[in-house]
């Protein structure tokens, strides 16, 4: 008698569709547990120590920023120099023409820049460390502020494309 009355709830419980939510209740609380125990898997508590990483783990800051600037004509930056926001323009190309007081480049998008060189211009790269040692031909890199260079790097090598 007892055993039929049990079986008499079971099949009314499935005949009815609260076994479709509870189904879904316990699906979620799993999901939920699973996610839960990943999160706690991966993410290391707070107060623990981190271990040391490997270089190649994690790209370098300068290596990501080198390889977004590499694929770039032209770039207008705002960055923070001496406490106050600067807004600052690199432009890359082959040198077309070079002087003392000035540096044209031929962007690869086919735009000409031409640059005032000041006497605080900094100038680095493969064999620039002046204005008179600039080479028409070659790569370089013109970080500028309302025209004025403020830095310029020169390559070895002319810049395909441009």
């Amino acid at each position: 008698m007892v055993a039929s009355c049990f079986t008499g709830r079971v099949t009314r419980f499935f005949r009815t569709k609260r076994w479709i939510a509870a189904a879904v209740v316990a699906g979620g609380m799993l999901v939920a547990a699973g996610g839960a125990t990943v999160y706690a898997a991966s993410d290391p508590p707070a107060a623990s120590p981190t271990p040391a990483t490997t270089p190649s783990a994690h790209p370098k800051p300068a290596a990501a920023r080198r390889t977004l600037l590499s694929r770039a004509d032209h770039a207008t930056l705002e960055i923070r120099s001496h406490g106050k926001w600067v807004t600052v323009d690199l432009d890359r190309g082959n040198v077309t023409a070079a002087s003392t007081s000035s540096i044209t480049l031929s962007r690869p998008d086919g735009q000409s820049v031409t640059l005032q060189i000041a006497s605080s211009t900094k100038f680095r790269g493969t064999e620039a460390t002046s204005a008179a040692a600039l080479k028409t031909g070659v790569r370089a890199q013109v970080l500028s502020e309302n025209g004025t260079a403020i830095s310029i790097r020169e390559g070895a090598r002319p810049l395909a494309g441009g």
